[in-house]
């Protein structure tokens, strides 16, 4: 048999950079608090702020959103006057359809007895 003996071999490592010296968290900076609390508080809100941000923007929306509504509403009444209007036209060209067909046959009577008449004379 034979005896295994396991070695350990620490190495000893040494960093070529300093550390980081992080400004302790009771540390006002001399009254200049630019750390934050010392963890980059700035990324972060509060429930309250949220809460605030959340409703500044449902209010922003809810006013877009009224704001649509009422163009849809003068939209709507503008193109109801226009749709009254193109009844109105209808109107008038069914009416002027009537008086052009009625004139047509009019017309067309009156040079066909025109004609009749010239032919009668002639022989």
């Amino acid at each position: 048999m034979t005896n295994t003996t396991k070695s350990t071999k620490i190495v000893d490592f040494q960093s070529p950079y300093s550390p980081i010296d992080y400004p302790s968290k009771n540390s006002h900076n001399s009254g200049n608090n630019n750390y934050n609390g010392g963890n980059e508080m700035d990324k972060y809100v509060t429930h309250p702020e949220l809460k605030n941000s959340e409703l500044r923007l449902t209010n922003k929306i809810d006013n877009i959103d009224n704001k649509i509504d009422l163009m849809m509403a003068h939209i709507d009444t503008k193109f109801e006057s226009v749709n009254t209007k193109f009844e109105s036209v209808d109107a008038k060209f069914s009416q002027q359809k009537v008086w052009l067909i009625t004139t047509v046959i009019s017309v067309a009577a009156a040079t066909c007895t025109i004609v009749g008449f010239m032919i009668k004379l002639i022989h």
